[in-house]
């Protein structure tokens, strides 16, 4: 009994290396990532399934191969190779590159024995495609939105509500109060604001800071020139940061169209007033020429006071 559990843990201590092998090997290769171990020259020692089918060969095609001879079928490391670099860094170097119809980042990660020499590297190549298309549709999406914000004729701006001032702008800022954008942004906007009008905007401020936004706000920006132009406003809640995105319509011709139109009504009020007055007067008038006439015996003259 004895000695066959003797025999039973030599093979048990036989077999754990291939036990211990076969599960770094599944793990190997259930790494997403082409993934294969160097020797001194570049030399692929071994690789996992990724990368058999990164390069569309069998292992036994791939062992004793170089990286570059593989995959850019060159007799020698290309330029800015990061295996070459890596010999000189005894860092992890990388490179993106484009190969085909594909976007690869190539890392390379040296292996260094206690006593600080290089003895090998972990070299792993990863698709990042779709992540450049997406980058790519990001970029288009980020520019077309630009030259949008650039030909609106209306102002939208970046600010930040805790320190008061606006952080970006666009072109119709200038075109509209005549200030550079580098002028605007240097001050607190709230210096830009009529006197008149500081208060109420402060106090819109305040409200975007405790989470409403601004629906619809009037207030009076001074122009550079000196004049003052009627701006509505349209802004954001103040995100964690202060952070308020806010969009602003130049209605100076309308406030002056409903100023004058108001005057005009005003008048029409005094004149309607005025003759109001008269007509009750004349009436009054009429009255009294037949009271007159009565008293001398005479008919009346006017037979309808209206």
């Amino acid at each position: 009994m004895a000695e066959k559990t003797t025999h039973e843990k030599i093979n048990q201590k036989k077999m754990l290396p291939k036990a211990s092998s076969a599960q770094w090997q599944t793990t190997f290769d259930a790494i997403r990532d082409a993934v294969c171990l160097l020797d001194m020259n570049g030399k692929i020692l071994r690789c996992n399934k990724a990368m058999e089918s990164f390069l569309k060969k069998p292992s036994e095609e791939i062992i004793g191969g170089t990286c570059w001879e593989l995959v850019h079928g060159t007799d020698k490391p290309i330029k800015g190779c990061p295996i070459v670099r890596m010999k000189k860094t005894f860092r992890r170097e990388t490179l993106v590159l484009k190969v085909d119809d594909k976007w690869l980042n190539v890392t390379v990660d040296p292996v260094i024995d206690k006593t600080g020499n290089l003895t090998s590297a972990v070299h792993i190549i990863s698709d990042i495609t779709q992540r450049k298309q997406t980058e790519q549709s990001l970029r288009e999406a980020e520019a077309e939105l630009k030259h949008t914000i650039e030909v609106v004729p209306g102002i939208i701006a970046k600010a930040n509500a805790h320190t008061g001032c606006f952080t970006h702008c666009n072109p119709a800022l200038s075109s509209i109060l005549g200030f550079s954008s580098e002028e605007f942004l240097a001050r607190p906007f709230i210096e830009f604001v009529h006197p008149d009008d500081r208060q109420s905007t402060i106090n819109e401020v305040e409200k975007q800071l405790k989470g409403s936004p601004v629906a619809r706000f009037e207030n009076r920006y001074i122009c550079k020139k000196g004049s003052y132009k009627w701006l509505e406003w349209r802004a954001t809640v103040a995100d964690e940061k202060g952070v308020v995105y806010a969009a602003a319509t130049d209605i100076t011709e309308r406030k002056q169209a409903e100023k004058e139109l108001q005057e005009r009504m005003n008048e029409l009020e005094t004149f309607y007033r005025a003759t109001l007055g008269r007509e009750e007067r004349v009436v009054e008038l009429k009255q009294e020429v037949n009271e007159l006439l009565e008293q001398l015996g005479k008919n009346k003259k006017y037979g309808d006071y209206t």
